[in-house]
């Protein structure tokens, strides 16, 4: 891994237990340590997961100076989009954020990773720390059958239900009124869905949206089976319905962040999005701000049984 000549922070380490994937940051001051320590304390040395697949060391290094990259060189269509390129070899990243640069491998043959900020304080900030994992683990996650989706993750009676989609459509007031009736939260912005047995789960991440994850504070579990998939949009009415394969699988590839505009990983995330598909039902939803999560929840589990009562819950 080239250093470029930068310099750790300290001598300090801290292990965090992801789904699927332990990171091992190293080079922390123990301001950082402790920081990160206290935020993701559900994720250090965790023992709610499974046996990580994946092992990546993280030297946290200092900068040589301020990045000073202008916001609109770091926006697109108005939301944040870090500079992300390829390295030399091709067989890694390197993405350029708010306050940060990061450099991690993409072959599991070189678990590596290097992440840098110019101020002691901003490593452990979200808008670094957060950011960089949501990175990391959209791009080392597809390989083992997985993906990160732009959505609300809701769990309603030990099953969760994953909303996908754009920004402002509406995930972070239907999270509310979920939470509200009494449903968890996984997130109300970024989930990970990862294969388990002949289906999938959604897994709680150190990494959430506007509202948060309440798992932490009623008592749940690190993951839950995905029961379905549910694409949102707005509309003045609840309307429900059955979208083809062929738009299925891209509307879940439109709601994979950091992926999914690059030409390096779109087989690899069809792939992947395929079999998602193909395992767990998809539906789409139309539904105004108005509209009570016992209503919205009624209609899916209405086509849901109406899917089952004609064999076809799923593609394939």
């Amino acid at each position: 891994m080239n250093n470029q000549n930068n310099y750790s922070w300290g001598t300090e380490s801290l292990s965090l237990s992801l789904p699927a994937l332990q990171l091992n940051l190293s080079g922390l001051s123990h301001l950082q340590r402790t920081v990160l320590a206290a935020n993701y304390a559900g994720f250090v040395n965790a023992t709610t997961h499974e046996p990580a697949t994946q092992r990546v060391e993280c030297r946290a290094y200092r900068l040589c100076q301020p990045l000073n990259i202008p916001t609109p060189a770091l926006t697109v269509d108005g939301q944040y989009a870090p500079i992300k390129c390829r390295l030399p070899d091709g067989a890694g990243v390197e993405i350029t954020g708010v306050n940060f640069k990061a450099r991690f491998a993409m072959q599991a043959c070189l678990p590596w990773a290097a992440l840098g900020v110019f101020e002691e304080r901003e490593l452990s900030g979200e808008m670094v720390i957060q950011n960089f994992l949501r990175i990391l683990v959209a791009h080392l996650v597809p390989p083992q059958g997985g993906a990160v989706l732009h959505s609300a993750g809701l769990v309603f009676d030990g099953r969760a239900y994953v909303f996908p989609g754009h920004s402002n459509v509406g995930k972070t007031t239907l999270t509310r009124k979920a939470y509200a009736s009494g449903a968890r939260v996984l997130s109300d912005d970024i989930n990970l869905v990862l294969p388990e047995g002949a289906g999938f789960s959604a897994h709680a991440v150190p990494f959430t949206g506007e509202f948060g994850r309440t798992l932490d504070h009623t008592g749940g579990k690190a993951s839950y089976p995905l029961e379905a998939i549910v694409l949102l949009d707005q509309g003045d009415r609840i309307e429900i319905r059955s979208p083809s394969y062929a738009e299925a699988v891209a509307r879940l590839l439109a709601c994979c962040p950091f992926v999914n505009t690059d030409e390096h990983e779109t087989e690899i995330m069809l792939d992947v999005l395929t079999t998602l598909a193909t395992r767990v039902p998809v539906i789409a939803l139309r539904s105004s701000r108005d509209d009570s999560i016992d209503s919205i929840m009624a209609a899916v589990e209405q086509q849901l049984e109406t899917l089952r009562s004609i064999g076809t819950l799923h593609y394939g």
